[in-house]
Parts: structure tokens; sequence; C-alpha cells
């Protein structure tokens, strides 16, 4: 079995959800999931770098199984396309127009070309 992750290096609507579960799911809050994200505010409750953090950390422990394949999306990402330059909170990436553009290979595939490839069996690191 074979797993894809894509994301945003501080994708803003994922930790809105982690947010929720934080010290063992204690926080009751009932506006925790509130429309923050959407209004363009920042997570306060689950910090942007401690999600990355945790990101790589899923990588690395599963990268030497060699049944992982992830594509991070950050400021540097083949599909930075944001004018506001905040691809890297943004969540959904596959209906930005940066998704068809063919890459300049041997520079990082775009997301559809990362996606064909996991679809046919290569497993492979992209972005930050």
């Amino acid at each position: 079995m074979r797993f894809g992750l894509v994301s945003s290096v501080h994708d803003q609507i994922i930790r809105l959800f982690l947010a929720a579960g934080q010290n063992n799911c204690t926080d009751t809050d009932p506006n925790i999931l509130s429309g923050l994200a959407f209004q363009g505010s920042d997570v306060p409750s689950f910090d942007a770098g401690q999600y990355s953090t945790g990101l790589d950390a899923l990588r690395t422990a599963y990268v030497c199984s060699g049944t992982i394949s992830s594509y991070y999306i950050g400021t540097g990402a083949p599909d930075a396309s944001d004018m506001n330059g905040t691809i890297d909170s943004l969540h959904e990436h596959i209906f930005r127009l940066a998704l068809l553009r063919a890459s300049r290979r041997p520079q990082p595939p775009t997301l559809a070309q990362w996606m064909g490839d996991f679809v046919n069996g290569k497993v492979e690191q992209t972005g930050p």
C-alpha cells in the first residue's frame, strides 16, 4: 500500500481541526472551528511552525518505508501562484491554474505531474 500526502506547510484549515484536539481534546470552545481561516486570520491556538514541524516529522518517520509520497507547498513551491504570498497557508490546491502548467523538469514537478507519478507507482518527496 502507498500513501500520498499533499499539504501546504501552514495549512490553516487542517490547523483549525488540529486545534480542537489539543490538550487531550479538553478544549470545549464551540468557536474553535469558526471562520478564522476564511477571514484571512491566523489560527492562534495551533502554531504554523508546530504544523510544519509535524509534517516534517511525518515524512521523516515514514520515508524509509518507501510507501509515502509527499508534496508540501510552501512559498517556493512550483505551484505557488497566490498573489497575496499566502500559498503556504492555503487549503485545496487542485483547482489552481498552476496545476495545469508544464514543469521544467528536472525542477520539482507540478502538483499534476506529482499526482500522475504517484498513480504510476513513483514514490517521491517534493517541497520544503
